[in-house]
């Protein structure tokens, strides 16, 4: 629920709230007037919004981590969390996350009404469930941080580990995704307002 659902659905509303900020007593003509590219703005805004996913991402480590040392010491288990695991999960949901990122980006950048914007975000992150179990999930960014998910508890519950994320053909397309939606947000970023 938290790879496919909950990580995303508070992206958008970091994307959104960050395009409200901007808009708000015309503070994009403003931040437009000074002497910094529109190119530079728009890489800028979506660093800051990468280290809300990284702030994001800590924030879930560290209360995965207290949750377990409470757990194991109400049950009882003398074993030690496995902190490297959890951390190198972390990674990958953020590692995995960026494509997504780069897509509610670029759809809070296209449509200026912020409505607009939650809801064409929110309807591309419902269905992705159902697209991580199609063979075209490698080309929709909204599912791949589940599709992890996904595949590491699927490996943990069976015998096999036959379903485990390849990296080798998502790795290039998930590169193109990122590359062509971070682009068209940067080229499109407050071009309305500079005519």
């Amino acid at each position: 629920v938290y790879a496919y659902y909950l990580l995303p659905m508070s992206m958008i509303v970091v994307c959104v709230m960050i395009a409200g900020r901007e808009t708000q007593n015309n503070g994009i003509l403003k931040m437009l007037a000074l002497p910094v590219s529109r190119k530079a703005l728009s890489l800028a805004k979506f660093c800051v919004l990468m280290f809300y996913l990284f702030m994001e991402m800590v924030v879930f480590l560290a209360v995965f981590v207290v949750a377990g040392m409470v757990a194991a010491s109400t049950m009882g288990i003398t074993e030690t969390l496995p902190v490297l695991y959890l951390l190198k999960w972390c990674v990958g949901l953020f590692l995995t996350m960026l494509p997504c990122l780069a897509a509610m980006w670029a759809i809070t950048v296209l449509f200026e009404k912020p409505l607009l914007s939650v809801g064409l975000n929110l309807l591309l992150v419902i269905p992705g469930i159902l697209a991580a179990n199609t063979p075209l999930w490698i080309a929709y960014p909204y599912c791949y941080s589940g599709y992890l998910v996904s595949c590491s508890l699927h490996d943990f519950t069976a015998e096999t580990s036959d379903s485990a994320f390849a990296l080798m053909p998502f790795l290039p397309c998930a590169i193109a995704v990122f590359s062509a939606l971070l682009a068209l947000s940067v080229t499109q970023f407050g071009k309305k307002e500079m005519r």
